[in-house]
Parts: C-alpha cells; structure tokens; sequence
C-alpha cells in the first residue's frame, strides 16, 4: 500500500514539474534578425536573399543584380553567455569591386540596439581605418572599405583603400566566444 501511495506521489510530482517548467524560449536564427532589423537597415521588396545559412548564421541580400548592385551580408555570433551579437555590412559592387563606407558597418544586440562600441574599440579601428585611405575621401562620401562578414568561423576581414584604388588589409577582428567582444589585430 505504502509502495503505491509512493509511486502515485511520485507520478504527480513529475506531471506538476512537467506542467510548472517553464517553456525554453527558442534561439533566434539570423534569419529572425534579418527580418527584425530590414526597416532600421532600409531593405525593401527590391532586395532578394542571395545567400542563406542558417546553422552558420550567415545571411546576404542582393538588390538590383548587376552592376551598380546594392548587398548587405550579415553574421550571428554567440558568446558561451549566451549574448548574441549580429555584424551588419551594406555596400554597393560595381565596375571597380564591392565597396562600401566604413559606418554602413555595424554591430546590433538581441534587442536590435546598435552596439559596435560595445563588442570593440571602435575608435581605434575607426583610427586604423582613416589612416589607410586619402585625405579627403571620407568627407567626399566616397566608399573606402571592403569587410568580409564570414559565413564560417569567427574573424572579419578589413580591407581599406580606395574604389578603383590599390586596396589594403587594415585590420582583422576576432571574437572572443568568452566576453562576446571582437579584438583588432
């Protein structure tokens, strides 16, 4: 008798944890951001996924095929706390290569905040990045970067220089699955 009151006890138990435990929230993919951040990056209908890898976490989008196209590729990263942090680039390939402006290059939070000075020393690579293109260019609006968003591994690829120029590795940024933060080198 005992041994069945025990096991009824015990079956109730379960059932009420099982009823009590709260629902696991699922992981947001990068396409959940892509979605959650098109109208603070301006993508319209025109724009098409070109490229989409969901266990990656790597997206790209393409408007107008062709030259004089407009792309944005994007990349979730993870840290082991479980911060998510989505790295943004929009640029424009044309006759002379894909080129873009080095503050069309962001970073945005879970809660869709812009957070580049956040996960990096910004100021520093802004530095880095102002002393590898002509005097001038930044003011005239012209595109001075090319940043390759990985669609594998961890590390952002920095090229500086000019459009049509002679383009040159400025700096790599690494993450620390750790601090969720990006380290220049």
């Amino acid at each position: 008798m005992q041994r069945k009151f025990t096991h009824i006890l015990l079956t109730l138990g379960i059932a009420l944890a099982c009823i009590q435990a709260p629902m696991a929230k699922p992981a947001k993919t990068i396409l959940d951001y892509y979605k959650a951040l098109k109208g603070k990056l301006g993508i319209d209908k025109s724009y098409k996924i070109v490229k989409k890898d969901i266990a990656n976490g790597f997206l790209s989008v393409m408007s107008s095929p062709g030259l004089g196209s407009a792309h944005i590729d994007m990349a979730l990263w993870r840290s082991r706390a479980g911060k998510e942090i989505v790295g943004v680039f929009s640029y424009g390939c044309g006759g002379m290569g894909c080129w873009g402006k080095f503050n069309d290059f962001k970073f945005f939070d879970a809660n869709l905040r812009e957070v580049r000075t956040e996960v990096l020393d910004w100021a520093k690579l802004k530095q880095i990045h102002d002393k590898s293109v002509p005097e001038g260019s930044i003011e005239a609006g012209f595109p001075t970067v090319t940043i390759t968003i990985p669609q594998r591994g961890t590390t952002i690829k920095i090229v500086g220089g000019l459009m049509g120029g002679d383009p040159k590795p400025i700096a790599n940024l690494y993450y620390n699955m750790n601090n969720g933060r990006f380290t220049i080198k």
